[in-house]
């Protein structure tokens, strides 16, 4: 038997064999019930655990989410918040780009570049022509709108546990984008003309077809919503009174191509700092002085201006404002003879001027009651200096003297200034019966001619080589031929007349009338034309003599047959003297010399003219050059047409002036409306300006006319960096609104607490209390974006249900072509809005529109040739620094002019005979005048998508989170710096703001052909 032993040696009680088994089975069973009671308490541990841990690996992905957006919003501070930056996406730069990274934005220091850009986008070294091999999407693909996927590298790091996490962040550029809810609201209050001055200066938003379809209706309803728009997700949720909505798969694909709305800080793009506002009428700089701010004035369509007639202080480059009449052409009709009574050779004259008034509004002059002769409203003197030489010679007849005079100070009459040079008084008439006051009708060309035919067709008279007191042939009181008073040639003796010019050409001068006395030698013209060399001239006539049979002794006239000398004028010979006291063979006629000038302006010419000249210039020097279209060097004089005419043929009537151009009124001193000749071609202010491409209208001597907008302007398109105009409405005080409608309060509170402060008036430095809302930037690649932006509509049909009854203000029928008002001002009053390519048979037509609309049935087509055109030449160019480098390319003119040429050759061109220089000539400047209030180099609005995940020390699957935050630059610097002064370098510029927050769901980053992470 066997005996258990305890450890003290004392034996244990003993058992037996069988019971000893079985306590082994019980010990074993316990341990087995021990062990797997530890195993189902480890595994509900471990399923604990793993419950507690997922939430928390939410969590920690959430956060890792949130260390990417805070990178993203550093670097984009760092790299975008300083002034003169410049952001595009990196499909500016065309090949280089991979095709998954189109849509990366680019940050570009304007002061050098040609360096590369910053990336916003995560990773080591972001390189947009590579494509990272661990990367994620944070913008699906869009395969209906071509549109990649958004990936961008993943940024890891560990834990101290040992887990792995990661990051990353792409931010994407608002600013590029067509801005649905902007430009759409308009101050309340406003009148007729103020609404319609407003709708023809900037567009009331973009244009809405390609996100709704072509039969959108931007009726109240839907502008009211799209007013109210403030995140991406309401854009499917828009719709308008046709029940039309937002696919959802154009919201999907919108992406990229639209947004709520893009805010900008009105940042000077050329020196840094903040835009000046124009609108304060007391804001003085090297470039805007009193005139610019006068011409910025609105003033009234009805009563219109005063003439200005003074003469001005004229320095290139400074803007002047001098409203006066255009001399377009004049003719000096004079007629040199033999007076038979007593025995004088006299020169004869009248002048024939064309005046042109080219704004829409009409000009006025001083009434003037007359004088005891008739002469009534002599408004315009016109006078000829540097006149040649004159020599009158009988060939072959010693017996009378050569006579010689000067026409610029006449030997005779000195005691009359008024009749020792060439000068005419011109009068211009009221235009009614009714009407007391001096007018020129808004783009009248009208003509007057001095003296008037009418009552005087003989013209004003002047002495030849008269000298009071100097004796010749025994005669004490002058030359003269005579049968009586001395000599005279003999009968049919040749009369040769000789002009010697002067070296310098002939000038034309127009000076206000002030007086009969007055030596308008000496006054100062508000107009001149300089240096016409008409050349010297040479001609010959025939002396005729007879006896007087028209009278008896008693001085009654008698009939007589026809004599000789009527012979001679049936025979076509205009002869040197009239021996019949009651006929005068010199009138408007029969003269013998003219001068003729005349300003170009027909076909090309009127093109030619523009690009070189502004035909209101206050001296016109023909001897002057400019540089053509095509970049030669040319003269002034080719620009016009003048020369002198001599005849001896009365039947060769020579009519000097042209009556089948632009500048011609076929019936002189008339304002009868079938005779009325309109040519509009400037425009003023008759309502508060909103966009700065209207300084295209302003006068700068140096500049071609209507340059600003074209490369012509060169350095002058700066204006589109500098200044903007934000005028307010005219509800006095702090509630008074904005009428520019792409500028909002950045906070409404401190806006009105500062125009509590400032009268209610526009102050120079509003920008730093303003932002730009539905900026677009012009560095944009997406041609859905720019034809949204280039074909916003501002008319609609007159009449829905008449399409082709013309076009009225923007709203409630379906948006129409694309329209460009040349002129708006004028645009919001004239008969005649709008023309087509259609409407442009003829210059004068061309001249009656204000602006120029689209042919509905090839718009849409030519509109898609010119988006293509101008992305093309944008991705060709690379990113532009400023507004006036774009202009400066002339890249929009060159989109309009390819089409049709280059681009869609089975449409018409857009110009298609259409008069080069008409207001129906679609150009650059109209396009720029449009888009001034809204374009940028740069964007301030930007949207960042970040992305964080969180793996487990355990391994396995990772856990991850997406969110998206929309940020906006603000006008207020970093440091505290005055807004309006440019940032410092390498500080950190002006400040972002987040506006918006938001969790991404996965479903939203969802692409079935690409996995997410990879």
């Amino acid at each position: 038997m066997l005996r258990a032993t305890g450890e003290n040696g004392a034996h244990r009680q003993g058992v037996s064999a069988g019971a000893q088994g079985f306590a082994l089975v019980v010990a074993l069973l316990l341990l087995s019930f021990i062990l797997t009671l530890g195993l189902a308490l480890s595994s509900l541990s471990q399923v604990e655990l793993a419950a507690v841990s997922t939430p928390k690996r939410q969590l920690i992905a959430r956060e890792n989410a949130r260390l990417g957006l805070m990178q993203a919003l550093a670097t984009l501070q760092r790299t975008a918040g300083p002034d003169r930056r410049l952001t595009a996406r990196a499909e500016i730069l065309g090949s280089t780009t991979a095709a998954s990274n189109r849509y990366w934005t680019g940050v570009w220091d304007a002061a050098m570049p040609t360096q590369a850009p910053v990336w916003l986008v995560s990773g080591q070294a972001p390189n947009a022509s590579t494509i990272a091999a661990d990367t994620v999407v944070l913008v699906p693909a869009y395969a209906d709108a071509g549109a990649p996927a958004v990936r961008v590298e993943k940024v890891h790091f560990q834990q101290d546990d040992g887990s792995s996490h990661a990051f990353a962040w792409w931010v994407g550029d608002e600013g590029v984008k067509a801005s649905l809810s902007a430009g759409r609201k308009r101050a309340a209050g406003l009148s007729d003309l103020e609404t319609l001055t407003l709708q023809n200066q900037t567009p009331a938003g973009v244009d809405l077809r390609e996100l709704f379809g072509a039969d959108v209706l931007v009726d109240d309803a839907l502008k009211g919503d799209l007013t109210k728009l403030v995140t991406r997700g309401e854009i499917p949720l828009l719709s308008n009174a046709s029940g039309a909505g937002v696919a959802p798969h154009r919201a999907r694909a919108a992406f990229h191509d639209y947004t709520p709305c893009a805010y900008a800080v009105l940042e000077n793009p050329t020196t840094g700092g903040l835009k000046i506002n124009l609108s304060d009428d007391a804001y003085r700089d090297g470039f805007v002085n009193d005139a610019l701010q006068q011409f910025l004035t609105p003033i009234s369509a009805a009563s219109g201006p005063a003439a200005d007639l003074s003469a001005h202080k004229i320095k290139t480059g400074e803007p002047v404002h001098a409203l006066y009449p255009v001399p377009t052409e004049v003719v000096l009709y004079m007629g040199l003879f033999h007076g038979w009574s007593d025995g004088i050779v006299r020169i004869r004259y009248h002048v024939e001027v064309e005046f042109w008034n080219p704004y829409p509004v009409p000009i006025t002059f001083p009434a003037d009651a007359g004088d005891e002769e008739g002469n009534k409203n002599r408004s315009i003197v016109v006078v000829f200096q540097n006149m040649p030489e004159i020599e009158v010679k009988a060939i072959g007849d010693s017996k009378v003297p050569d006579l010689e005079d000067d026409l610029d100070n006449f030997k005779g009459a000195a005691e009359d200034t008024n009749a020792r040079y060439i000068n005419g008084w011109l009068d211009i008439s009221p235009p009614s019966k009714d009407g007391n006051i001096p007018v020129l009708l808004p783009g009248e060309v009208y003509r007057a001619m001095a003296p008037n035919p009418g009552s005087q067709p003989r013209g004003v008279a002047r002495r030849f080589c008269f000298q009071t007191g100097v004796s010749l042939q025994g005669q004490s009181d002058g030359l003269r031929w005579s049968d009586s008073r001395g000599a005279r040639p003999d009968y049919n003796t040749k009369i040769q007349v000789k002009a010697d010019a002067p070296s310098k050409g002939v000038s034309i001068s127009f000076v206000p009338f002030s007086g009969a006395d007055t030596d308008y030698r000496e006054v100062a013209p508000f107009f001149e034309i300089k240096d016409l060399d008409f050349g010297d001239f040479k001609y010959k006539q025939y002396f005729r003599s007879k006896s007087n049979p028209g009278k008896t002794t008693k001085g009654k006239e008698v009939s007589y047959e026809l004599d000789e000398f009527e012979k001679t004028l049936g025979k076509g010979i205009l002869p040197f003297s009239n021996p019949y006291d009651n006929m005068d063979y010199y009138n408007i006629g029969l003269y013998t010399i003219a001068y003729h000038y005349r300003l170009k302006a027909d076909g090309d010419e009127m093109a030619d003219l523009l690009a070189a000249l502004d035909p209101r210039a206050p001296v016109l020097d023909c001897d002057g050059t400019y540089t053509d279209r095509e970049g030669k060097k040319r003269k002034v004089k080719d620009l016009v047409d003048y020369e002198v005419f001599t005849r001896t043929d009365p039947d060769d009537h020579l009519n000097a002036f042209d009556d089948d151009e632009l500048f011609h009124d076929p019936k002189a001193r008339s304002h009868e409306d079938e005779d009325l000749r309109q040519v509009v071609m400037f425009d003023l202010p008759v309502a508060e300006p909103v966009s700065v491409g209207v300084l295209r209208f302003a006068q700068v001597p140096g500049l071609p006319a209507l340059a600003i907008g074209t490369p012509r302007a060169a350095a002058y398109n700066g204006v589109f960096d500098y200044y903007y105009m934000s005028p307010l409405s005219s509800v006095m005080g702090s509630s008074r609104r904005l009428m520019n409608p792409w500028l909002e309060p950045v906070r409404t509170g401190e806006w009105s607490r500062r125009l509590t402060a400032s009268g209610g008036l526009p102050q120079q430095d509003d920008a730093a209390q303003l932002c730009l809302a539905g900026a677009f930037n012009l560095n944009s690649t997406s041609t859905e974006a720019w034809r949204s932006v280039l074909g916003a509509s501002r008319l609609v049909p007159a009449v829905a249900e008449e399409p082709d009854g013309g076009w009225g203000v923007a709203g409630g029928a379906p948006e129409t072509p694309p329209a460009w008002f040349r002129l708006p001002f004028y645009g919001a009053w004239a008969d005649t809005p709008l023309g087509t390519a259609e409407d442009a048979a003829s210059l004068e037509s061309a001249f009656s529109c204000g602006g120029r609309v689209l042919d509905p049935d090839v718009a849409e087509a030519q509109l898609d040739c010119v988006v293509q055109a101008v992305v093309d030449k944008v991705k060709a160019h690379g990113p532009f620094g400023t507004v006036a480098e774009f202009v400066n390319t002339g890249l929009l003119q060159e989109a309009i002019d390819e089409v049709g040429v280059i681009r869609g050759t089975d449409l018409p061109a857009i110009n298609e005979g259409v008069p080069e220089g008409s207001n129906l000539y679609l150009t650059q400047g109209d396009v720029m005048e449009a888009l001034a209030p809204m374009l940028t180099v740069r964007s301030d609005t930007f949207v960042v998508r970040a992305y964080g995940e969180a793996g487990s020390v355990l391994g396995g699957a990772v856990t991850r989170a997406w969110c998206e935050a929309t940020v906006r630059r603000l006008p207020q610097q970093m440091d505290g710096t005055d807004p309006m002064e440019p940032t410092v370098p390498g500080g950190f510029g002006r400040a972002f703001e987040v506006v918006s927050f938001r969790w991404l769901d996965p479903s939203e980053l969802e692409d079935e052909d690409v996995p997410l992470s990879m």
